[in-house]
């Protein structure tokens, strides 16, 4: 017969796995977005992360409230892990989801607001915008620093020092990447789309 400790474990054990296909949905979408050479295949990328809004608050309520029973019901709060994870996974959470809130109904207004063609300078700059992408690849590698935690169990200084490791890992990959997006090649006239009559006069 299943015990209650366990049953609830595999519940926070199923949030923790949701959590992460949902952040790798995400870094895709976003990825692939901000490559995008036509304001349609913005659209058709970002338009994957909408369910997310609605799936990653679920798994993050499944996570917090399976670990809480569990700290409650058998650990306690005299775990040095356990308390710098809950304090993290809450910050972490409650950072990512306003930054993310924020830049989708951005995103959206301005895809709601343009036609078909190629991505625009201001839609440009929104899908290269250095804070979401913080956020999310930060929040990525403190999840796996919790996971860390988790099966480690260290100590104040082997906690503390695993979330300013991961903060700092977080920090590195995010400039990279944020880098990377500044520095991709500039759209081709294939990508852009035949040019109005206008300008093909001019040429002529």
């Amino acid at each position: 017969m299943i015990d209650w400790y366990h049953l609830v474990l595999f519940l926070h054990i199923l949030g923790t796995l949701g959590l992460f296909m949902g952040i790798a949905v995400q870094l895709i979408g976003m990825l692939r977005a901000r490559q995008a050479q036509s304001v349609e295949a913005v659209r058709l990328w970002s338009s994957m992360l909408r369910p997310l809004g609605r799936f990653m608050p679920l798994a993050s309520l499944l996570i917090f409230f399976a670990g809480l029973a569990l700290l409650l019901g058998s650990w306690g709060w005299s775990h040095a892990w356990l308390d710098v994870s809950l304090v993290l996974f809450l910050l972490a959470g409650l950072a990512t989801a306003h930054v993310n809130s924020t830049h989708g109904h951005r995103l959206g207004a301005l895809l709601a607001g343009s036609g078909a063609g190629p991505v625009s300078p201001e839609l440009r700059q929104i899908l290269t915008h250095p804070l979401p992408w913080t956020t999310t690849i930060t929040n990525s590698i403190l999840a796996i620093g919790i996971l860390f935690l988790m099966v480690i169990k260290p100590g104040w200084l082997g906690s503390l020092l695993t979330v300013a490791a991961a903060f700092v890992i977080g920090a590195i990959i995010s400039g990279l990447v944020i880098r990377q997006g500044r520095n991709d090649p500039a759209m081709t006239p294939q990508d852009q789309g035949p040019l109005p009559a206008s300008q093909t006069a001019n040429q002529r």
